[in-house]
């Protein structure tokens, strides 16, 4: 058991909640990058700044489920796609 944010959570559990950021955030910066769109302009649509932004398509920050969800509607993917549990990035 480790400590993760003054919780008790297995190392299985935190690598993969980390895996999943890292997944989700490659994804991110793959469409952003198809749509001609810089991290800033991205960082700008929802609320946050470059920075954060930036972190998230690392993996370094855990992308909260609400923006996950509206990262799928914004982009017109799925939110398997956008997790890795489909390849197809095809419209919603």
């Amino acid at each position: 058991m480790s400590m993760v944010f003054g919780r008790k959570v297995s190392i299985s559990y935190y690598i993969k909640r980390k895996l999943n950021s890292f997944i989700v955030g490659s994804k991110l910066k793959l469409i952003r990058l198809k749509k001609g769109h810089t991290q800033s302009k991205t960082a700008n649509l929802i609320h946050t700044n470059q920075s954060n932004y930036s972190r998230y398509e690392r993996g370094k920050n855990i992308i909260p489920t609400s923006l996950i969800m509206d990262f799928s509607k914004y982009y017109k993917v799925s939110i398997d796609y956008l997790c890795g549990k489909k390849k197809d990035s095809s419209i919603i």
